[in-house]
């Protein structure tokens, strides 16, 4: 290395004792394979001699520096009093580093060896090409017999045989001769003196008598000197000087030579006698050899299309490559274009114990729901026994209640606690709550890398064995799909009592349980079954079982689950009688018909036996439906009901007759946030049949419906209002409104279907969305009366506190309702078929505008409107969507491509913030706050101007809008105004 080279690496200047070009000091001041460093004596009085010699070094060291230094040379050798060395030498280090930063910004290197710009001769390539056998020396330059292309092109340099010889035989001269090393020459023309750093970390010498105090080390000296190997000290002591004392000296007995000897000046050592051991001479042919001009494995490798190193060395092992130089080699470029994944190892490893580990997944969504209405369900599976648990589920939200149930079930009924969870990267497993909820348990939760989902293998496999079980049963006894949650439950139920070669051929039962389980009880999977009824359930003389279908086994229960088809409902019950239908024999083979004479049980000769789900498709016609008897008593019971309510007369058509075929929402959001703000209790009820309830003040006349037998003149004369009837909702809100005005209720003048009453004991608040009713105040036993009187009056179903009102998640909490559609969002998701897809920040393009023109018509715009009407309902709750789906709501007539791709963008930020929603604090006053503003003329179409508000109750956000003006505003200041009349009006609405 070269004093311009030092210079470039560690600074102005080295560390003398054996410093690395990194500018790290050495365990001890040594030099070449010397144990030690002689240290002089100095003149009497040491202080006075090293000020004076201090000041003398530092004007000899200024001077000795790199011309890049010159300003900030001419600042230390101008100041006064004259600095410290310690001082010069830091300042100078702080300029190299200004000056490095300064040259990195501004693209300002300059390479010292081929004046080109760029890079510094460090990683010069022209220099590293020619010096590619030569570490740490001086290279030489190209002659002048290299060709001008080599020279002009920079990337590649050509030379002779003799030329690489004399470069060579140069860099031996230079290491066979100690006294001509570049490596620890000072700069030309400058001062031949050595400064030796004495802040080194130990110092030792082989010289027993200088010690003073000498005492076996307390543990091994290990000694790394700058050649790379390692010397091993025992002893450990204190020299002493006439001018001199230093403590904890290493001894070593390896005697060594002497570089040099100096007096001490401060921390230096001024050293002009420096004495380096002579190296062996090198031959230049032996040097030559090093330097091969034999093709390389890795240029082969290149030059094959980067085939694989195997097949390039069996090339050259077969000699059809000539003289290889055959050097292992590593190609970057290969690992970034062919690196697969690392393959997966099998893993046989169990746990030692029960809930040591759990396994957990979520499958869904489902392209069609349950029964009960879920679209997913969770699994958690035991890695010890491998038992397993399914919850179905309704949303992926739903998962935390139910792990912190079964954690809770683990520790009561096991008495343990989960140790470890592993699960994936979804989103209902790392978030918040969730995180918190296994903190609280002391739970560690594992979690697989990004997108390998094979690490969770075991919850994976479990999910397929559960699938396939699931369509073997629904295919095997022809159970329609909305079957298909029962089918897991009775899945899982039946693999639980599977033996399994994993846990050494036992059942998951037997192992967590430590008994074999019973295996008596099971059934077939959807056969049909006799379910005994309750005695309120029939007379006497009516039957006194119905058919139903077997799906499972009872979970808190003794007894069966069966899906009894006339009332809709599954029923659990052990008074079960199952009917053994035979299978559909093979189309190929006939059938062998037996000669036995077969007979019905005499208790069952008033039953027909159906194949009980065969017959739960929906018909078409009147027609159809007649055709089924189960159908038949559906209807029977529909016609008895509209009997008992007297809703029509059978009279004769008069002559000149012919014959026929609420709330806001935001008035929901203000109630939720009243409520929240005050502290109330929110309660929901329901009214059966409600539009039955109607009285009609008007003659309407229906033919009698298919079924209801009448004389062929009489018509159907309406007392009371029928579903799809126009006069129906308005007949059942007078009906409803003169009921509770009984009751001492006012309807709201601002909303009415707000009903509220005000006593001494309090206030309640009533709102009426059609059928459904929000119940809210300070006076419970009021809410309980008013509850009791509509269940007189109406047929009511009391649903009990809010929780979901018309597809709104409402959760309650000591500080306030958190209110959200994420249920609604996730089958909008399905709907789309965009539960897998990426998700985006923001709802709408940067700068985009949409135009009627833009992109191809859609050829089927059916599913753009049905997108676009789900969206507009979603932003009851999501106001941040609320201008994005305003911009694609007005193409519905006509949706183009550009549109189309508009609404995924708006569902893809949908599927990665879908537990968004409204929050209602507990602590938010009830001062009502509104905000309004227009843009003008930012639809590049018509130029109209569009108006947005919204409205604060407190925090609370209770009304917001995002609309285009009726008319084109001709100012900035029009447009506002606009804006601010529409704001006006909804605020008196509000008020």
């Amino acid at each position: 290395m070269n004093p311009r080279e030092w210079r470039r690496t560690t600074g102005p200047f080295g560390w003398a004792c054996g410093q690395n070009q990194y500018g790290t000091r050495p365990r001890a001041c040594m030099g070449l394979g010397s144990p030690h460093c002689t240290i002089g004596a100095g003149p009497g009085d040491a202080q006075q001699y090293a000020s004076i010699r201090d000041e003398f070094r530092l004007y000899e060291f200024l001077m000795s520096l790199h011309k890049d230094f010159e300003p900030i040379r001419g600042q230390l050798l101008n100041r006064s009093p004259a600095p410290s060395l310690d001082t010069a030498v830091n300042e100078l280090v702080r300029e190299e580093a200004r000056l490095a930063t300064l040259q990195a910004q501004n693209k300002l290197n300059v390479c010292n060896y081929c004046k080109r710009s760029g890079h510094t001769i460090e990683t010069c390539y022209r220099r590293n090409k020619s010096t590619a056998a030569v570490a740490n020396t001086e290279p030489t330059p190209p002659m002048a017999s290299t060709s001008a292309e080599s020279q002009s092109s920079g990337s590649t340099i050509n030379l002779s045989p003799t030329e690489l010889q004399e470069i060579i035989a140069q860099a031996v001269r230079m290491a066979g001769n100690a006294s001509l090393s570049t490596a620890l020459s000072v700069l030309p023309g400058k001062s031949q003196t050595w400064l030796f750093d004495s802040a080194c970390c130990n110092h030792m010498t082989p010289h027993s008598s200088l010690f003073s105090k000498l005492d076996p080390a307390p543990h091994p000296l290990n000694i790394h000197i700058v050649d790379g190997s390692t010397m091993h000290g025992n002893s450990l002591g204190f020299v002493s000087t006439s001018n001199l004392s230093v403590p904890g000296v290493f001894h070593n007995p390896r005697t060594g030579q002497e570089l040099g000897t100096g007096p001490r000046v401060g921390r230096m050592f001024p050293v002009d006698n420096l004495h380096l051991p002579p190296v062996a001479p090198v031959s230049v042919a032996a040097a030559a050899v090093a330097v091969s001009s034999l093709p390389s494995l890795a240029l082969w490798h290149s030059r094959l299309g980067h085939a694989p190193s195997s097949r390039v060395q069996q090339l050259a092992s077969r000699g059809l490559l000539g003289s290889v130089s055959k050097d292992n080699f590593d190609c970057t470029s290969c690992q970034l274009g062919k690196q697969p994944a690392l393959p997966f190892n099998n893993s046989e490893s169990i746990s030692n114990s029960i809930f040591e580990l759990i396994h957990s997944d979520v499958w869904g969504p489902s392209p069609v729901a349950s029964i009960g209405g879920s679209r997913y369900f969770v699994v958690f599976i035991d890695d010890y026994s491998r038992y397993s648990w399914i919850f179905p589920m309704k949303s992926r939200s739903e998962i935390l209640p139910i792990y912190s149930n079964f954690a809770k079930m683990v520790e009561t009924q096991f008495s343990k606690r989960i140790k470890i969870f592993r699960s994936n990267n979804a989103l209902e497993y790392t978030q918040y709550a969730f995180q918190a909820l296994l903190h609280s348990y002391g739970t560690v939760h594992h979690l697989t890398c990004p997108g390998t989902s094979q690490q969770n293998s075991r919850a994976e496999r479990k999910l397929r064995h559960i699938l396939d079980t699931v369509r073997a049963l629904l295919l095997s006894t022809k159970v329609p799909t909305p079957f298909w949650g029962e089918a897991a439950l009775h899945a899982v139920h039946a693999i639980n009592r599977i033996p399994s070669a994993v846990i050494h051929n036992q059942t998951p039962y037997e192992r967590l349980f430590g008994s074999p389980p019973d295996y008596h009880h099971l059934r077939l999977f959807g056969s049909a079954c006799f379910v005994l009824l309750q005695p309120h359930e029939h007379n006497k003389l009516e039957p006194r079982s119905r058919l139903c279908c077997f799906l499972g086994y009872g979970e808190t229960q003794k007894g069966y689950r069966c899906y009894d088809p006339v009332s809709h409902r599954l029923r659990v019950s052990r008074n079960i009688f199952l009917m053994l239908l035979p299978e559909d024999p093979p189309q190929d083979i006939p059938p062998r018909h037996s000669t036995r004479v077969r007979s019905i049980p005499p208790h069952l000769l008033d039953y027909h036996c159906y194949t009980t789900l065969a017959t739960l498709h929906e018909p078409q016609t009147y027609r159809e439906a007649s055709t089924d008897p189960l159908w038949q008593i559906a209807m029977k019971e529909e016609l008895d009901a509209l009997t008992k309510n007297h809703t029509w007369d059978l009279v004769t058509l008069p002559p000149g007759q012919s014959v026929v075929g609420f709330a806001r929402i935001s008035s929901v959001r203000a109630l939720l946030a009243v409520a929240a703000a005050s502290k109330w209790d929110l309660f929901q009820m329901d009214v059966k049949n409600a539009f039955l309830n109607g009285d009609l003040s008007e003659e309407v006349y229906m033919q009698p419906p298919p079924g209801l037998s009448v004389e062929s003149n009489k018509v159907c004369h309406l007392r009371r209002a029928l579903y799809g009837l126009k006069q129906a909702p308005r007949a059942w809100f007078a009906k409803f409104s003169s009921t509770i005005f009984r009751l001492g209720y006012t309807a709201s003048p601002y909303d009415s279907a707000l009903f509220f009453r005000r006593t001494d004991k309090g206030t309640i608040l009533l709102l009426l969305y059609v059928d459904d009713m929000i119940i809210t105040g300070d006076d419970l036993s009021g809410i309980q009366e008013l509850k009791d009187f509509l269940s007189q009056q109406f047929e009511m179903k009391d649903l009990g506190h809010l929780s979901y009102f018309l597809g709104l998640e409402i959760t309650h909490s000591t500080n306030g309702l958190y209110i959200t559609q994420a249920k609604y969002a996730s089958d909008l998701l399905s709907q789309a078929g965009l539960t897998d897809s990426k998700t985006v920040d923001t709802p709408v393009e940067l700068n985009a505008h949409l135009t009627p023109s833009g992109g191809k018509p859609l050829s089927n715009p059916s599913l753009y409107r049905r997108l676009v009407g789900s969206l507009v309902y979603l932003t009851v709750t999501r106001p941040d969507i609320s201008y994005a789906v305003h911009q694609v709501s007005q193409y519905l007539s006509a949706p183009r491509s550009t549109h189309y791709a508009a609404v995924l963008r708006i569902l893809r930020y949908l599927k990665g913030t879908l537990f968004h929603g409204l929050f209602y604090s507990a602590q938010s006053p009830l001062v009502l706050r509104a905000f309004s503003d227009a843009d003008w003329a930012g639809d590049p179409t018509d130029r109209r101007s569009t108006t947005g508000y919204c409205f604060l109750l407190g925090s609370s956000l209770i009304s917001w809008r995002s609309k285009k003006q009726t008319f084109v505003a001709c100012s900035s200041t029009e447009a506002e105004y606009r804006a601010l009349a529409d704001t006006t009006s909804e605020l008196i609405w509000l008020r």
